[in-house]
């Protein structure tokens, strides 16, 4: 099947949908540009569970996945049962950081917290709300990037009117992706909508693929990943660091606001290792001669928060 469908809205004007795919290990290996070449834009891949799992096959889905040109994303399967707590939400949170910030970036789908569990109903809903944003708040600080929360209508209509800031991943389990979802709890609208888990993708196998579809256009789409300078911005930060030339040869300069003071530079290869780490007081120009031709991801973080920007090097 092709993901790229086209029809007509009410006026006549062509309008195009964007689906997406979310895997996990049990998807096994993935044929990353045969699912590019079926149209598909963009994949959450689960990174972590709880407290100490690792998705094994989430390093290969992150990197083969951008290496065939899908907007990929990171998710984390909470374990809420296990770990009631605050102490125990941002654990998790740091858990997740832990596997899958070098990944987490700007022009990258957002991080997602993926709630469900049937002890979810043990929870009050005041108690679910608060462990979502603790969750949510320990990544966003870290990243500068605010989390996707991944939910169904029950539990979405169960927590507070508080985390109805936040987008919308819901699974309406229609069968179809032009069939989007007429319940969604206190969230005012939804931005991606999980239609069904029996997909068949070319690329990967079987007949079990969850199926996605995103809720507007490429310009909203773009706007959602942080990947333009107008519309809805992820972070405040985003566009206060000026990283140039990019792709980077020998060098490149990183610019910023005197007024964000202090900030910390750190630059992750595609396996996710920390290849520079610098404190900067202002301006800079950064060498990049000792690093391989590739793609890195630049983390900044500042007082004010954390900015995380793509970086290519090409000797």
């Amino acid at each position: 099947p092709y993901s790229t469908l086209v029809w007509r809205d009410t006026s006549g004007t062509p309008t195009v949908q964007i689906l997406g795919v979310d895997v996990y290990s049990g998807n096994s290996t993935i044929n990353w540009s045969q699912v590019k070449g079926a149209g598909y834009a963009f994949a959450w891949a689960k990174a972590s569970e709880g407290v100490g799992y690792t998705d094994s096959e989430y390093l290969n889905y992150a990197v083969a996945g951008v290496n065939a040109g899908l907007k990929m994303g990171a998710y984390h399967f909470i374990r809420a049962d296990l770990n009631p707590t605050k102490a125990g939400a941002i654990n998790e949170a740091n858990y997740f950081l832990s596997v899958a910030q070098p990944y987490i970036t700007s022009c990258e789908l957002p991080p997602a917290i993926d709630v469900e569990g049937s002890y979810l109903s043990n929870f009050t809903d005041s108690a679910l709300t608060a462990w979502i944003q603790n969750w949510i708040t320990t990544v966003q600080n870290a990243t500068g990037i605010a989390p996707v929360i991944y939910i169904n209508a029950t539990n979405a209509g169960r927590i507070n009117t508080s985390l109805s800031i936040y987008k919308l991943w819901i699974d309406y389990l229609s069968g179809s992706p032009t069939n989007g979802p007429t319940n969604t709890g206190v969230f005012p609208t939804w931005t991606i909508n999980q239609y069904s888990w029996t997909g068949t993708v070319p690329g990967i196998a079987g007949s079990q693929t969850d199926m996605n579809v995103f809720h507007g256009n490429m310009t909203a789409f773009n706007n959602f990943i942080g990947c333009t300078t107008t519309g809805i911005k992820q972070t405040d930060l985003t566009y206060a660091f000026a990283i140039y030339p990019n792709p980077a040869s020998t060098n490149f300069n990183i610019d910023y606001s005197e007024d964000l003071g202090a900030v910390t530079l750190s630059i992750y290869n595609i396996n996710g290792e920390l290849v520079l780490n610098q404190n900067l007081t202002g301006n800079a120009v950064i060498d990049v001669n000792s690093l391989s031709n590739g793609i890195y991801n630049v983390n900044i973080v500042s007082t004010k928060g954390a900015v995380n920007k793509r970086l290519i090097v090409t000797h």
